[in-house]
């Protein structure tokens, strides 16, 4: 004869029901008893499994202590540049904000500055920006001032 509690024989062996559920099968199991021979020889099987499984193999203290020494270690592992590489961003970081701040407080040059008050560049300079790059344009400049400019310029950059 089946029952219609038969296929919930395994849930309950295993305790893998709600309470609810196992109170009702407890009082069915106490009503048929073909479910209940089933149950017990399904709960005596799972002993025997157990009993037989932890005779067969029991680990060595020694390889559960390798086991949980390579478990760990490759834990450790799991990202070894991190503290290299966050070291790395730090040390960038503080050298671009001194860099800055030593740009920002660091007297400027004044290009025309070493050159005579008395001497008079005439020409026309025109300078613009387009993508990052910076455009300089000089004309109407006789041969001796564009001479006398990249003098100056030359210095400058020195």
């Amino acid at each position: 004869m089946t029952c219609e509690w038969r296929d919930q024989l395994d849930r309950y062996v295993d305790g893998e029901m709600p309470e609810a559920e196992i109170a009702r099968m407890d009082a069915h199991l106490r009503s048929c008893a073909s479910c209940a021979a089933d149950a017990l020889g399904r709960m005596r099987t799972k002993r025997s499994i157990h009993a037989s499984a932890a005779n067969a193999y029991v680990p060595s203290a020694e390889f559960r202590a390798r086991v949980s020494k390579e478990v760990s270690v490759s834990r450790k592992r799991a990202l070894p540049w991190l503290p290299q590489l966050a070291f790395a961003a730090a040390l960038i970081a503080f050298v671009a904000v001194g860099i800055a701040v030593w740009q920002r407080h660091s007297p400027r040059q004044d290009v025309f500055a070493s050159s005579s008050p008395a001497q008079r560049l005439n020409f026309n300079f025109e300078t613009w920006s387009d993508h990052g790059l910076r455009y300089v344009v000089i004309s109407d400049a006789a041969r001796g001032d564009v001479q006398t400019l990249s003098n100056l310029l030359h210095n400058a950059a020195q």
